[in-house]
């Protein structure tokens, strides 16, 4: 399976997870920029305060970010606090295959996501 099918398949388990309706492909977004690339635009409409970094998922939103690790298989403990004073507080690493994925996008693959 493809980093970007990867990518697809697991936001939309977040988003089935979330009550929010599935996507049928990963929306256009901007190259390193946390809250607007295709990631954080794939889950905005269910949370607004996502950030998106190859790192980890940021949220304000405990809960949310408790969906998003069992989501990702994860346990809920994998949700972690962040200290950082320009972060949401709630975070869940990235899976590998998003991670790459993000790296991709904003090294410059997947013009076709771009947003213009």
């Amino acid at each position: 399976m493809s980093e970007q099918q990867f990518t697809l398949d697991a936001l939309n388990q977040v988003r089935a997870s979330s009550g929010a309706s599935t996507i049928r492909q990963l929306p256009s977004g901007l190259r390193r920029d946390p809250s607007n690339c295709v990631v954080a635009r794939a889950l905005f409409d269910i949370d607004p305060t996502i950030l998106v970094y190859k790192e980890g998922i940021f949220t304000e939103d405990e809960t949310f970010a408790q969906i998003i690790a069992r989501s990702f298989n994860y346990d809920t403990n994998s949700v972690l606090f962040s200290e950082e004073e320009n972060l949401p507080r709630y975070f869940v690493p990235t899976p590998y295959k998003m991670c790459r994925f993000i790296d991709d996008f904003d090294t410059g693959l997947y013009l076709e996501l771009v947003s213009s």
